[in-house]
């Protein structure tokens, strides 16, 4: 049980209201202005850069696949016997699904479908969210199904180095919700 003082308890709570409101927050580096790979010109406009951003990320992987050697094998050339009859799952425990709770760090960031303070409404509901969380994540595994809305992230640009109107200096931060990220 998590007990706070009367003067935890009001900066808990102003923090939270301060963050809501986002008051208080750091700023952090924004871009005024992205160069468009395809037209060669600067953008301001900020659905623009969001569309910008948004191509470039997800083709970094096809990329990075495509300067492989041709050599690159499927792992299950590397396997003996049929692999798929080795694969076995031990079904998640409530206790597992608790210690996951308590081992998440409390300055942890949050993505789209998460409370900024759940931890401190995790916690203490541990006992009570640990039988369902424990359930559903046996039947994901055992159906082969997961939930769409936890296969969504909050994806953050994060600025590397150069020059910072080049798409390709940006690195990108998923946020995951709560649930999915209980493991760090």
């Amino acid at each position: 049980m998590v007990v706070f003082h009367a003067s935890q308890k009001g900066y808990i709570f102003w923090t939270g209201i301060n963050d809501l409101i986002n008051r208080g927050k750091k700023k952090s580096r924004r871009f005024s202005s992205v160069r468009c790979p395809t037209r060669d010109n600067l953008t301001c406009d900020p659905m623009e850069i969001t569309n910008i951003f948004n191509k470039h990320f997800p083709s970094v992987g096809h990329k990075l696949a495509s300067n492989l050697l041709p050599s690159c094998r499927h792992f299950s050339e590397y396997l003996s016997g049929n692999y798929e009859e080795l694969f076995f799952f031990d079904p998640v425990t409530p206790t597992e699904i608790e210690r996951e709770i308590l081992s998440i760090p409390l300055n942890k960031a949050h993505g789209l479908y998460s409370c900024p303070y759940r931890i401190n409404i995790l916690r203490p509901a541990r006992h009570i969210l640990s039988i369902p969380l424990a359930k559903l994540t046996n039947l994901s595994v055992t159906s082969g199904e997961y939930p769409s809305k936890l296969k969504h992230a909050k994806v953050i640009p994060v600025f590397k180095d150069d020059d910072g109107t080049d798409p390709t200096n940006y690195r990108s931060i998923s946020l995951l919700t709560t649930i999915v990220s209980l493991r760090k």
